[in-house]
């Protein structure tokens, strides 16, 4: 369960205007997508690092956001997050595959993948809003509430 424990939200929607509290919602989402962003960039295993720089958060709409991961670079991003199950691979268009293994570079007709296991984003994103989201939403109630106390317009 994700709580935020510093604000009495009775409060706060009574001193701030529909207008104030849509424009804290607008942060929060941004200030959270950002947060997302960073986490996949952060367990995106790099070989090239086409795949980390793929990584984007997108506003869709003043409180929606998406964070995006793969482009025509890297379009093997779902193998890596969702894993692969073992599998056989054949050359396409050459007559051998080629690749090294321990600075040796060895050619084969075919070669038995044993698959990769998938990266538990689903974990990595739940211990992030656990953490994150609190502080993200006091930061941005308190930025607005400090605004108003101080008569600005935030």
């Amino acid at each position: 369960m994700i709580q935020v424990e510093d604000y009495n939200f009775e409060i706060v929607s009574k001193a701030l205007s529909e207008k104030e509290i849509s424009r804290v919602l607008s942060e929060l989402v941004k200030d959270l997508a950002r947060n997302v962003e960073d986490l996949m960039k952060d367990i995106t295993p790099v070989r090239t690092g086409r795949l980390k720089e793929s990584v984007r958060s997108e506003a869709l709409s003043e409180h929606e956001y998406r964070v995006v991961v793969g482009s025509p670079e890297a379009y093997y991003a779902p193998f890596v997050f969702l894993g692969t199950r073992p599998h056989v691979i054949e050359p396409k268009t050459a007559k051998a595959l080629r690749f090294e293994i321990d600075g040796n570079v060895i050619f084969a007709k075919r070669v038995f993948h044993p698959g990769t296991k998938p990266i538990p984003l689903w974990e990595h994103l739940t211990d992030l809003m656990e953490t994150v989201l609190p502080k993200v939403a006091q930061e941005a109630f308190g930025r607005v509430l400090g605004a108003q106390e101080k008569g600005e317009q935030h």
